[in-house]
């Protein structure tokens, strides 16, 4: 059983060729670093570390959540994770045989015009998209959210009796 799995974000550099990306890596290094100089020559300093800013962003884009897919005897199983997302900002849509998560994680600062001095969570939009087997009933889905995991399960249909028939020959 097969099971093909595809993504896709806002991220700009989630595009980008390793070579690109270690180049956009080693361009915000050197911004970074000519901000922390610049902080020094002033005498401003964080305790915490440098400050982030908007730019390191696109290398810390939301990233479609990570499933996992189970498969029992009787039906699929698909979980992802989505801690911290409210079930508003989460859509799951059947297209043919083609199952997709879609959401969008807000950027919850206090004020927008504060200063920034770690940012490791990420926000945005993103998409995954899973191609489900033929076996999978589409018509009678069910999913819930429970503590930041979303759980879809489909039933599997029931194979068509095999039938034999003798043909008369003549």
């Amino acid at each position: 059983m097969a099971f093909l799995l595809r993504e896709s974000f806002d991220d700009p550099l989630s595009a980008l060729s390793p070579l690109e990306l270690l180049l956009a890596l080693d361009a915000q290094r050197r911004h970074q670093a000519g901000q922390e100089g610049a902080a020094s020559k002033e005498g401003a300093s964080s305790a915490v570390g440098p400050q982030s800013n908007d730019t390191s962003r696109g290398l810390r884009g939301f990233r479609a959540p990570r499933i996992d897919v189970e498969e029992t005897k009787k039906q699929y199983i698909i979980k992802a994770d989505l801690p911290g997302m409210k079930k508003e900002d989460v859509q799951v849509h059947l297209k043919e045989d083609v199952l997709t998560i879609e959401g969008e994680r807000r950027d919850d600062r206090e004020e927008q015009g504060s200063r920034r001095h770690v940012v490791e969570r990420s926000c945005g939009r993103f998409s995954r998209s899973i191609q489900l087997p033929a076996d999978a009933d589409l018509e009678n889905a069910q999913g819930n959210v429970e503590n930041g995991v979303l759980r879809i399960a489909l039933n599997k249909k029931k194979a068509p009796q095999e039938t034999k028939k003798q043909i008369p020959i003549s």
